[in-house]
């Protein structure tokens, strides 16, 4: 990468992107039948040439090479290089390198940071065609801002109640009913979940929805308004609902909790329920634990809604391959194969509906049981607000645990949020 694309450049490679969307047949609202979009089926110039560099922290990396190599022998006038960088990194660097005119054409990006990417114009639309019907819609809006797509997600995470069927085998589907199945398993802990002295809103969130809390308002198309809703009275009803869990009351949620001694107690067999992701997958299996997942139970009357965190590549805005980032995406990685292929090195359920249907996702009971408890989930917000939410909101819960008053604790979170908010 050198330079900007011109205008005109980029006008051609939107209309080169259109006819190839239009190429493939019907649209979804055409045609419900339209095949998901492969890298067989693509309609994109044999001929094409040129070269790609793409960013992928050491998990991604061999699933990311792998789908490089088929997109490499079937277009030999292309190269690509795969640069491996720490996750943390990533992001960070793509920030400061975009603008100089210097950095990857693509990245792997969790959706949270796309809010801030477009604000700055550092990553390129994707026209998506017949795509956008293929993949999990969720999937879709959170990799979108405005009603726009900005890149290709393929997995989607969210967080369930793990259940150690060996201790239990009760499915609550409320907060009291999980509690009394907790109390009659009689087991060392009831659920664990991390916790920590700073909370952790994240693993809180669905049962703070429950109560019909969110964060932001939406407009008429389900997009995150910059507009604080924390501090409406289904915030306080949460509030006042979590000042009875803490240490004092129930003791289901703990500050001294980290994720590590909630995770070995239940690895341990010393609890019968763990709150927590798909990340656990592997030390769970390892440990040969009989487990299913189950979605987060109510506590406030209303469906618990998880956060969807979701992945996916982006196209730098600086990018003079932009043709041929788009055709990587939409039709390699966006492909059933290419889906797959990025399944197997981590966690996470498939954006791509096709792959998230297929034997090799649901036959196992962590990935079909964590997108179960996804199907009510809501995007977490990518708006640039966002990042002046968590450590509020976190302190916020954790004084409430240990006992503060819920209601004035709750108030002095939002006001202090909303000043924060003003001033940005």
């Amino acid at each position: 990468m050198k330079q900007r694309l011109t205008l005109a450049t980029a006008l051609a490679a939107s209309a080169a992107l259109a006819l190839t969307a239009c190429s493939g047949g019907a649209s979804g609202a055409e045609d419900d039948e339209s095949p998901t979009p492969s890298a067989e089926e693509s309609e994109a110039p044999s001929d094409l040439t040129g070269s790609l560099e793409i960013w992928t922290d050491g998990t991604k990396f061999p699933a990311v090479e792998a789908i490089i190599a088929t997109f490499e022998a079937d277009y030999p006038g292309v190269d690509v290089e795969l640069v491996q960088k720490n996750f943390s990194d990533i992001g960070n660097d793509f920030t400061t390198q975009v603008p100089t005119g210097e950095g990857p054409d693509i990245i792997v990006t969790p959706h949270d940071a796309i809010g801030n990417f477009v604000k700055a114009g550092l990553i390129a639309p994707v026209e998506l065609g017949a795509l956008a019907d293929a993949l999990n819609p969720v999937a879709v809006e959170a990799f979108s801002v405005d009603g726009q797509a900005y890149g290709v997600p393929y997995a989607l995470e969210n967080i369930g109640l793990i259940r150690n069927n060996a201790l239990t085998t009760d499915a609550p589907e409320t907060w009291d009913e999980m509690l009394a199945s907790t109390d009659a398993v009689g087991a060392e802990f009831g659920m664990v979940t991390a916790v920590t002295e700073a909370g952790n809103p994240y693993n809180m969130y669905p049962v703070e929805t429950s109560f019909g809390s969110e964060i932001f308002a939406r407009d008429d198309q389900g997009n995150y308004l910059p507009e604080l809703t924390l501090g409406n009275e289904e915030g306080f009803a949460f509030a006042e609902w979590l000042g009875t869990q803490g240490p004092g009351g129930t003791g289901a949620f703990d500050p001294a909790m980290t994720d590590d001694i909630a995770k070995q107690a239940f690895l341990d067999g010393r609890a019968p329920y763990f709150l927590s992701g798909p990340w656990q997958g592997a030390d769970i299996r390892e440990a040969g634990l009989d487990v299913d997942v189950l979605p987060v139970p109510s506590a406030g009357g209303e469906p618990s809604r998880p956060f969807v965190g979701v992945q996916g590549f982006v196209v730098s805005a600086e990018s003079e391959n932009q043709l041929l980032a788009n055709e990587f995406l939409t039709s390699y990685v966006g492909s059933v194969e290419g889906q797959l292929e990025l399944f197997r090195y981590g966690p996470g359920t498939p954006a791509l509906t096709e792959a998230a249907e297929s034997p090799e996702v649901t036959d196992d009971p962590l990935n079909a049981g964590f997108a179960a408890a996804g199907a009510d989930g809501v995007p977490m917000p990518s708006i640039p607000e966002m990042g002046l939410v968590w450590v509020p909101w976190g302190r916020a819960q954790v004084d409430i645990m240990n006992g503060a008053d819920p209601r004035a604790t709750w108030q002095t979170m939002a006001d202090n949020i909303q000043q924060a908010i003003d001033e940005s």
